[in-house]
């Protein structure tokens, strides 16, 4: 049975706390668990919280036993995130925290660039991030439509554009990035609300992330890079256009061959043998205008490594069904 893929979620702000007091973790938490078993009060987090910040709090002997014998790593914490946010995780059934201790633990020697990932990611203005390291970003085609006001846009690093017929539509992928940020585009804004990060490490350098978060880091550059493949997109649309201009003067063939040999008056017969004659020229005009689209098909994929034949008959099929659309009446 293959194994379900799990993606874990985390506030950033305390996985930069964890990097601070990565070897006083394990003590920490041991302390940590033992004071929750030990207590009944289900607001033991703000408890703790208060009496980190020297507020007064009532009958709370053990809370503040605990405050004193790990001051030094709860004000550590307090100074990154706050021991309210960390006691809470703790709490949880999934207990995310002791999974990236022990990633981060793992990668020590990685210390320094996990936390510049981390602070990067939290100047970017990021709460909480998405780690999945199974996920391959690789794998999809991402999409903006530059006609829309709002755009649902994912942003990675490497990314290279995918020639298309569209000239609205900016397709892409990604050639490797340990990232993928997702934003919404409202009228040229960024929605703060509407952001995501998910990471595959945290080991990347942090400069692979963008400088900001921004309509112009983000939604302009990526429709940028789409005009630098002008020219791959104009051959596939030529390639489109023809091979679809050639298949629809063969409709046009076949329903001029059937009228002919519907026609049976006398005035008509006379006429059939030379309109035979016209028709068949007509099919070898039509099977010599197919053999040039297949040399321009053949031409186009061998000078554009990254043209193929799948997408050409992708991009055919892709504006049939446009066509197929528009085409429909609307009572």
């Amino acid at each position: 049975m293959e194994k379900e893929k799990k993606t874990i979620s985390v506030e950033v702000n305390n996985l930069i706390a964890i990097c601070h007091i990565l070897n006083d973790y394990t003590k920490f938490t041991q302390n940590l668990k033992e004071l929750i078993e030990n207590n009944n009060s289900r607001n033991i987090a703000f408890i703790l919280y208060k009496i980190s910040k020297g507020e007064f709090v009532f009958s709370s002997r053990k809370e503040k036993k605990f405050y004193k014998d790990n001051k030094s790593v709860i004000d550590t914490i307090n100074k990154y995130s706050n021991i309210q946010n960390i006691t809470i995780n703790y709490l949880t059934e999934e207990n995310s925290l002791d999974f990236f201790y022990k990633y981060i633990k793992k990668h020590q020697d990685n210390l320094e660039r996990i936390l510049s990932v981390l602070e990067k990611i939290e100047e970017l203005g990021f709460d909480k991030l998405e780690f999945d390291e199974e996920n391959d970003f690789t794998n999809t085609i991402y999409e903006i439509d530059t006609r829309s006001y709002i755009n649902d846009i994912s942003y990675l690093d490497n990314i290279e554009i995918v020639p298309n017929y569209e000239n609205n539509i900016v397709e892409y992928k990604t050639t490797g990035s340990n990232y993928k940020i997702d934003v919404q585009l409202t009228f040229n804004t960024i929605e703060e609300y509407r952001k995501a990060i998910v990471v595959n490490s945290l080991l990347f350098d942090p400069k692979r992330l963008p400088e900001e978060i921004n309509k112009e880091t983000i939604y302009d550059k990526i429709v940028s890079l789409k005009k630098k493949e002008k020219k791959k997109c104009n051959n596939i649309r030529n390639s489109v256009d023809l091979s679809i201009s050639i298949d629809d003067l063969y409709t046009q063939f076949e329903n001029i061959n059937k009228i002919i040999e519907q026609l049976n008056n006398e005035e008509s017969k006379e006429q059939l043998p030379e309109l035979r004659e016209l028709l068949l020229e007509f099919k070898n005009n039509l099977n010599q205008l197919q053999k040039i689209s297949s040399e321009y098909n053949e031409r186009t994929i061998k000078e554009n490594p990254n043209i193929t034949e799948e997408m050409l008959k992708k991009e055919k099929k892709k504006y049939l069904k446009r066509r197929d659309w528009a085409s429909i009446d609307i009572d």
